[in-house]
């Protein structure tokens, strides 16, 4: 495979995972764009949506659990790169 056809799959790898992100339920959703894009702590998380730690850690779990069976999903279809 050409670097140039594994640079457009790998784009469109995170465009997959960037619109699944944005599918989530927004408690979710903005856990984890919290913790992965911005690289706050669930700390940070709790204190800035006024929630318990654990609470964020829940949510980050629960998230996760979404975004794997969506991208899952994809790639079951075949929509996925």
């Amino acid at each position: 495979m050409s670097r140039f056809i594994a640079v457009i799959i790998r784009i469109m790898r995170h465009r997959r995972i960037a619109k699944a992100v944005l599918e989530l339920p927004i408690k979710y959703r903005e856990v984890i764009v919290l913790f992965y894009y911005e690289e706050m702590t669930s700390i940070e998380i709790a204190s800035l949506l006024e929630v318990s730690e654990n609470t964020i850690k829940t949510r980050l779990r629960r998230g996760r659990v979404l975004l794997k069976t969506s991208l899952s999903e994809l790639e079951w279809r075949g929509d996925f790169l």
